[in-house]
Parts: structure tokens; sequence; C-alpha cells
């Protein structure tokens, strides 16, 4: 997922070689404004946010170049729903939600094997070495009743790290035998 937009997420700015048009600063992280790596019909006003601790991409996000009618700003982000799940079922783990009626969330948690870009000119930009969760937003905002502005955005997760506690007070000892137990059951009423 990290090659959604042809930009590698974890990775440096100024190793991505993207055109910038404005840089502006945000509660010490960095958001670009940018000319996108592949044109593209349906969005723009691409922003790349880089972590100001780190110098690393966080989040690509995109908006619809125009307005978009209610009812087809959710048709659309079902259409890119149903195309990632196609797309890159065999490379992830994937998860939807619905968050709220405007906003539909899909995690993905990179399958070590196999990545497939979303088109084939986006590969160069693939790192099987770096493994993390990402999660891509589909979003329709805007004041108006009708027409909606259609955002996506791709952020990276830290992949959430489990510790298993082991209970060293549990003997296999313990442990009940069922075979050399005998079970009567009150068969009275039946």
């Amino acid at each position: 997922m990290d090659c959604l937009f042809g930009i590698s997420l974890r990775n440096s700015i100024k190793k991505q070689n993207l055109i910038i048009e404005k840089h502006e600063l945000f509660h010490n992280d960095s958001h670009f404004t940018i000319v996108p790596v592949l044109a593209n019909d349906l969005f723009d006003n691409y922003t790349v946010i880089q972590d100001g601790k780190t110098g690393e991409i966080d989040i690509i996000t995109a908006k619809s170049k125009k307005l978009i009618p209610v009812w087809a700003a959710q048709d659309i982000a079902n259409q890119i729903e149903e195309h990632l799940y196609q797309k890159y079922w065999n490379s992830y783990e994937m998860d939807s939600h619905e968050r709220s009626d405007v906003w539909k969330s899909i995690h993905f948690s990179k399958r070590p094997d196999t990545v497939v870009p979303l088109k084939p000119e986006f590969a160069k930009f693939i790192d099987n070495q770096d493994h993390f969760d990402t999660q891509l937003d589909l979003i329709s905002f805007g004041t108006s009743d009708t027409l909606k502005t259609l955002e996506i955005s791709l952020s990276r997760l830290p992949r959430p790290e489990f510790n298993m506690e082991i209970d060293e007070d549990n003997d296999e000892d313990e442990l009940l035998e069922i075979e050399n137990m005998k079970i009567e059951f009150d068969t009275k009423g039946i």
C-alpha cells in the first residue's frame, strides 16, 4: 500500500524526488503540497506530511478535483474499496470499517511474501524490507448538502507488538486428562 500514490511511506521526502509546490509547518510536522507522480483523472491537491522528529513520510492525501454529488461520492468510495480488495487481497490482510456515513477506513497489514503495486509503474517504489501497517481513509466532506469533496488518505501505522506473558504457576501436570475421567450426564427430563 505504501506505493499507492507512487510515494513510499516511511522514506524521507528528499529521497522521493517530488516536485514541491508549497511547504507549511503544523505542530512540528512538515506539510508539502506536491505535484502528483502520475496524473490522475479523479484526484489532485496531493499533500505529503512528514514527521518532524524522524523526517519520514507519515501521511499522503489527495482530494477530488471537483465537487461530487453526495450519492456519487459514496459510490466512488465503495468502488475504490472494492478495487483495492480485488487488487490487494492476496498481498495484504485487510479489514474495512465504516466510521460514519461519509468515512470509510481500510486497514492493511502487509504480508511479507508478495506485494502487488496498484499500477505497474509504481513497482519501483516498493520496499519489501520495511514492515508496517497502513490505513486508507476515504472521506467525503463539505458544507453543501448535495455536493461533497472526496479525500483519500494513506497513513502508516506502527505495527502492534504483542507481549505474551507466561504463567509460571501453571504446571502441565495440573491439566485434566479427559480420557481417564468418567463423565455421567443427568438424563432426567429428556
